[in-house]
């Protein structure tokens, strides 16, 4: 069950990426993109060295080692609170944070914080998406 938790959970994390604009992969000069990715977690928690080096990987393999992503734990580029201003302001191109450390920014996705309403973290990520994909093009700050 905790491998298809982590499975679902790269999935909808690659999936809305991907929507971003980050995957563009030329630049003037025709060289490698390197990209910078900052997250809340230390180093040795499993969503950096499994989840998030997937993700790398895949990204790589995509982009024919094209795109290069590095990756910065908690406090080493950013620290956490900073993280939605950081990818703001380019600090970092990538970031994953919890919108608890963007509390007032992003009202209808704190719904999803409390605690009780889901039967665990991928059900509400689920329901997370959902919400985004009913409300995308609506300010939700």
């Amino acid at each position: 069950m905790k491998k298809k938790g982590l499975f679902s959970f790269v999935f909808i994390f690659i999936f809305l990426f991907s929507f971003s604009g980050a995957f563009n992969w030329t630049t003037a000069e025709g060289q490698p993109v390197n990209l910078s990715f900052a997250h809340i977690f230390p180093a040795s928690h499993y969503q950096a060295t499994e989840v998030y080096k997937l993700y790398i990987e895949e990204v790589e393999k995509a982009s024919k080692g094209y795109v290069k992503i590095n990756l910065f734990p908690v406090n080493t580029l950013l620290k956490s609170e900073e993280m939605y201003d950081g990818a703001v302001s380019g600090t970092a191109d990538i970031v994953s944070s919890s919108i608890g450390y963007t509390r007032g920014r992003f009202p209808v996705m704190e719904g999803f914080e409390l605690p009780g309403i889901y039967f665990g973290s991928a059900t509400a990520t689920v329901a997370g998406a959902c919400s985004r994909r009913q409300y995308r093009g609506a300010r939700s700050h």
